[in-house]
């Protein structure tokens, strides 16, 4: 399929996410709990995931320079990118074996980093929101 795209918010830099066309039977057969038409996934304390995205890659708006970013683990399952308010970085969850952890990638350096020991939760709402301070 064709790429996500998420525009910046200064207009600068789109990023593209590619991500499955179909989800692996090991993620459908996954047990999962349903509560208020939710289906929540326990060994994550998040929502039953059956899209994710496998890589993400920065493109310049004027220039059509595509960079992909690093950083990232082969096999990773990661979920919709966010943009900060100044367009320097996005993140983005990623859903691992202990829990759904945060990853943050810096438009500069296009590297990704977790957030050490972090584990989040987005089933009542979204797992991280961006201050625009």
């Amino acid at each position: 399929p064709a790429p996500s795209g998420f525009l910046s918010f200064d207009r600068r830099t789109l990023l593209l996410a590619e991500y499955e066309a179909y989800p692996p039977l090991s993620v459908l057969a996954k047990p999962f709990h349903r509560l208020a038409g939710l289906r929540i996934d326990p060994a994550l304390s998040g929502h039953q995931r059956t899209s994710q995205y496998t890589c993400f890659t920065f493109v310049d708006t004027e220039t059509g320079a595509q960079t992909p970013v690093t950083g990232i683990p082969d096999g990773a399952r990661m979920n919709a990118p966010a943009w900060s308010h100044d367009s320097a970085r996005f993140a983005f969850t990623c859903d691992t074996d202990t829990g759904i952890a945060i990853g943050i990638v810096e438009r500069e350096s296009g590297a990704a980093r977790f957030l050490d020991g972090v584990r989040v939760s987005d089933v009542l709402t979204g797992a991280f929101t961006w201050c625009d301070d």
